[in-house]
C-alpha cells in the first residue's frame, strides 16, 4: 500500500509541471485536442522532462557545493533517517528543486524558449514539423505568417471584413476568436468597434460606402454565417476612414 501510495505521489509531482507546460502553451499556441494516453504521455514526458532538467541543475550544484546541499548517498541510503534529522532543509531543496521544473515547464510552455533556442541556432526549419494550426490562427496572427509583425498588440492591429452568406459586408477590429484547431462552424469571432456594415445589393444597386455603426461597441459573427473573410495587419495609427475600406 505505502509503494502504490508512494509511487502515485511521485506520479502526481511529476504530471504538475506538465499540466503548467500545458497552460502556458495554450495561452500562446492552440493546442491540438488529444484523449486517453495520447494526453497522459504529453503531460508526462513535458513534466518528466522539466524535473530531469531541474535535478541536472541541482547535481551541477552539488558538485559545485557540495557542502551546503543535501548529501544525496545518505538520502538514497538512509532516506528515513537523513530527512527526519534533516528535515527544513531537505524540505527547502526539495521545493526550491520542483519549483524549477515547474518554472522551466511553464517558460517553455508559455515562450517557446527552446523554439527560440533552436532558431538562434539556425535549426529552427529542421525542427519545425507537421502544423496543426486552424487557417483562422495563421490569418489573425501576424507572428504565424513569415514576414509579417510577430507582435500585433505593439504598433499595428487586425481588422477582418465578412462576406456573409446573405450577402451584406461586416467589419471591424478582431478582438476575440476562437483558436480551436478544430475548423468547424461552431466558431465565432468578435470585432470592436468601429464596427462597419455594407447591405447586399437590392434591386441589382449596392450602397456604395460602408456605413459605421453607431453606438456599437462589439459585434459577434458566427462562422456559419460567414462565405470569406479578409485580414489586414494594419498600423494602429492608420485612420478610421482607411481600416475597413
Amino acid at each position: 500500500m505505502g509503494g502504490a501510495a508512494g509511487a502515485a505521489l511521485v506520479l502526481a509531482l511529476v504530471l504538475a509541471p506538465g499540466l503548467a507546460y500545458r497552460v502556458g502553451r495554450e495561452r500562446r499556441l492552440p493546442e491540438r485536442k488529444r484523449r486517453g494516453a495520447a494526453d497522459s504521455a504529453s503531460l508526462l514526458v513535458a513534466g518528466a522532462t522539466s524535473t530531469a532538467l531541474a535535478l541536472w541543475g541541482f547535481a551541477a550544484l552539488r558538485g559545485l557545493m557540495p557542502t551546503h546541499t543535501p548529501d544525496v548517498g545518505e538520502l538514497l541510503g538512509a532516506p528515513g533517517g537523513y530527512v527526519a534529522a534533516h528535515l527544513p532543509y531537505v524540505a527547502g531543496w526539495a521545493t526550491g528543486v520542483y519549483a524549477v521544473a515547474f518554472a522551466l515547464a511553464a517558460s517553455e510552455g508559455r515562450f517557446g524558449l527552446l523554439d527560440r533556442l533552436t532558431a538562434l541556432l539556425g535549426f529552427g526549419g529542421r525542427f519545425r514539423g507537421i502544423s496543426h494550426e486552424s487557417a483562422w490562427w495563421l490569418a489573425f496572427k501576424p507572428g504565424q505568417v513569415e514576414g509579417l509583425d510577430d507582435n500585433p498588440s505593439k504598433g499595428s492591429a487586425t481588422f477582418v471584413w465578412c462576406a456573409l452568406t446573405d450577402g451584406d459586408y461586416l467589419g471591424g477590429q478582431l478582438r476575440f476568436f476562437n483558436s480551436d484547431t478544430t475548423e468547424n462552424l461552431d466558431r465565432d469571432l468578435l470585432l470592436r468597434s468601429p464596427i462597419r456594415y455594407l447591405a447586399a445589393a437590392r434591386n441589382g444597386a449596392r450602397p456604395s460606402q460602408p456605413i459605421e455603426l453607431a453606438h456599437v461597441a462589439s459585434a459577434v459573427v458566427s462562422a456559419s454565417r460567414i462565405r470569406y473573410l479578409t485580414v489586414s495587419h494594419l498600423p494602429v495609427e492608420a485612420s478610421d476612414e482607411n481600416r475597413l475600406e
